[in-house]
């Protein structure tokens, strides 16, 4: 009884522990996580978790023994069975209450549900891209590029990805614009797209701004775009990025979002396909960052007409 109470307690005091690091890393990086603090927090955990164990181990030794319910209705079994017919009368009553209890009647529906969803619905349908990412044109409006960039094999395994492409473009000023889309035919556990906002702080860049941005006169979608948009810097490198999930026929820019559709579209559509864009364009020394976020503005127009030529839409091709 003393270790299921101690459960809650570890569980608790460990979710306040991990959620106080993400705070202070905003804050202080990622030394943080990683330095004297991590390693401080664990053993304060423990310093506090021992004696909340003992004060429960001295209120348990002062609580009175409480009667088992079993042992009382064991007697009164016991009384009633000194007359057959009684006791053949209350049996049947009793098998028949149990098949009315709540939850009885609920772990039925519940095991009954689970068993229909499992018949009906195909979690693992896999849509594939409209056309091979391999093949996106390294001309796009009036952005050009050489070639395509590989993506190294240890990131593609743990990304576990369907498609991507990596493409550097660059206008004729020969101011750069990084292109990278990931695509995703099935989202399962352990396969879902990974969000930059915690991939990029990850790797040791730091978000200095980051929010929404509504980009107008966009080819499709109703002409706007709301994506994500964050100023990102490492030592001297500042960098502007935008990125966004096309995902069967929505434009998202919610983590939260994108789970909650995942999790409505395989049961209603059977799909969980999707995708994550992401532009990254350096803040240049001859440029301000209003000059760097119209560079991305404007490239976002050009591409997105060629996206949908790629990532599936609302209805499957």
């Amino acid at each position: 009884m003393l270790l299921l109470s101690s459960i809650p307690l570890a569980i608790v005091t460990n979710s306040f522990r991990i959620a106080l690091t993400g705070i202070l890393y905003k804050y202080f990086g990622a030394e943080v996580a990683e330095g004297f603090f991590h390693g401080f927090s664990g053993l304060l955990i423990f310093a506090i978790c021992i004696p909340v164990l003992l004060i429960e181990m001295k209120i348990l030794e002062k609580l009175p023994p409480v009667q088992s319910k079993t042992t009382s209705k064991a007697k009164e079994t016991e009384v009633a069975a000194s007359d057959n017919n009684q006791g053949s009368q209350n049996k049947a009553v009793s098998k028949h209450g149990l098949l009315l209890q709540p939850l009885f009647i609920v772990a039925v529906i519940l095991l009954g549900a689970t068993l229909a969803i499992s018949h009906t619905v195909d979690f693992r349908e896999k849509i594939p891209a409209k056309k091979n990412l391999n093949q996106f044109p390294l001309k796009v409006g009036e952005w050009d590029a050489e070639h395509r960039q590989p993506l190294a094999q240890k990131f593609i395994d743990v990304l576990d990805l369907s498609e991507y492409v990596i493409i550097n473009y660059h206008n004729r000023n020969e101011k750069k614009v990084n292109f990278y889309v990931a695509y995703y035919e099935s989202q399962r556990k352990g396969e879902s797209i990974h969000s930059p906002a915690t991939c990029l702080p990850g790797s040791g860049w730091s978000f200095d701004q980051s929010g929404t941005v509504k980009i107008t006169s966009v080819p499709g979608n109703n002409g706007t775009y709301e994506v994500n948009r964050a100023v990102i810097q490492l030592g001297r490198n500042r960098q502007i990025t935008y990125y966004w999930f096309p995902v069967r026929g929505r434009i998202l820019n919610n983590a939260y979002q994108l789970k909650i559709y995942n999790f409505w579209d395989a049961l209603t559509r059977q799909r969980t396909d999707g995708a994550l864009v992401r532009l990254i364009t350096s803040v240049y020394e001859d440029e301000s960052l209003g000059d760097a976020e119209k560079r991305l503005q404007n490239f976002v127009r050009d591409v997105a007409p060629v996206l949908e030529e790629f990532i599936p839409g609302k209805e499957i091709y």
